[in-house]
């Protein structure tokens, strides 16, 4: 989103419904990132929908983000 590619947008928010989808992998078995499938997704999906004047969306992955404790998305449902 930040190097403005717009061929690739449909791309982003294709990546991170993935994410959300397959949920969270599990550490024991894999190298991963907190909240990789969960808020962080959520997150990203939210910043996707709000740069596209969707502001009910962004609020709704917000809000799922901040219920897991995502501190970032709470900030960011304060704004909106």
């Amino acid at each position: 989103m930040e190097l403005g590619h717009a061929s690739r947008i449909a791309d982003i928010h294709m990546t991170f419904e993935h994410c959300l989808a397959l949920g969270g992998p599990d550490p024991a078995r894999y190298e991963t990132v907190p909240g990789v499938g969960s808020y962080r997704a959520a997150y990203n999906l939210g910043i996707f929908h709000e740069s596209r004047g969707d502001v009910a969306r962004a609020r709704a992955f917000f809000e799922r983000a901040a219920a897991d404790g995502y501190t970032p998305a709470a900030e960011r449902l304060r704004t909106l």
